[in-house]
């Protein structure tokens, strides 16, 4: 992480992203991002600036940084409703595919990352971040292409426990995959241990938003409206070989 950088929506794990260097078998992981969102954006003086926390987000929007260091945004999605959860209602998540676990560390050192970070800690409440990796041996998603326009949702299941029940197992649900979390980059005490993604259909995801949300400070399980989405594919061909080792 850049060393002159501030974080107003939390600190930074520096006792894991310490574990990133002089590793030998460093490559390729999806950095899992649930993001809440200001009401207002709040300027460096600590006044409420004219425009949203979210649109405040939208102009930090860091692509030409990421592939500037190999990596790539797979998704983006607003939260449509929040099943399972604390008191914290995540408002949009997002996923960024980096090559290495260092060409996240070089983005951050990156003038012009800097520069447009100032939006983001204008606009982030608050934001959970975490490293997690495709579980090795699993079936490739059965359904490649994007859920943008289809009418289809996504639903996220954020747990602490890899052996908590899976939701997915009781409706109808294609899965993308099971990403083992090894680590969290922003975020607070509790260690994740897993991220499960599946596609569902509208008519499934009206069904679950049907009922009451869960209180459960050891998971989340949330609908999400895909805006961008290239999940599936990513977990299929991540990243052109060239960009594995940079």
């Amino acid at each position: 992480m850049a060393d002159n950088l501030t974080h107003e929506y939390g600190e930074p794990n520096l006792e894991y992203i310490a574990t990133w260097f002089n590793r030998d078998d460093d490559g390729p992981f999806w950095a899992l991002n649930l993001m809440k969102y200001r009401t207002r954006a709040v300027g460096k003086d600590g006044q409420e600036e004219d425009r949203s926390g979210i649109e405040a987000d939208n102009e930090y929007n860091p692509t030409p940084q990421i592939e500037a260091v190999g990596g790539r945004m797979v998704l983006v999605a607003p939260v449509e409703k929040q099943l399972r959860g604390d008191a914290v209602a995540w408002d949009r998540i997002a996923i960024v595919l980096y090559p290495t676990r260092m060409s996240f560390v070089e983005m951050g050192m990156r003038d012009d990352f800097k520069k447009q970070h100032e939006h983001k800690n204008a606009g982030m409440e608050t934001t959970i971040v975490v490293a997690s990796m495709p579980d090795e041996g699993q079936p490739p998603p059965a359904n490649t292409d994007s859920a943008v326009g289809t009418g289809d949702r996504l639903l996220l299941q954020v747990v602490t426990d890899a052996t908590a029940p899976d939701l997915a197992d009781t409706i109808e649900a294609s899965r993308i995959g099971r990403f083992t979390v090894e680590g969290n980059i922003f975020g607070d005490e509790r260690q994740w241990a897993e991220a499960r993604w599946d596609r569902i259909s509208a008519e499934t995801a009206d069904d679950l938003m049907a009922g009451e949300p869960v209180d459960d400070p050891n998971s989340y399980v949330m609908v999400l409206v895909p805006r961008l989405d290239t999940l599936a594919e990513s977990v299929v061909t991540p990243l052109p070989l060239s960009l594995i080792h940079i």
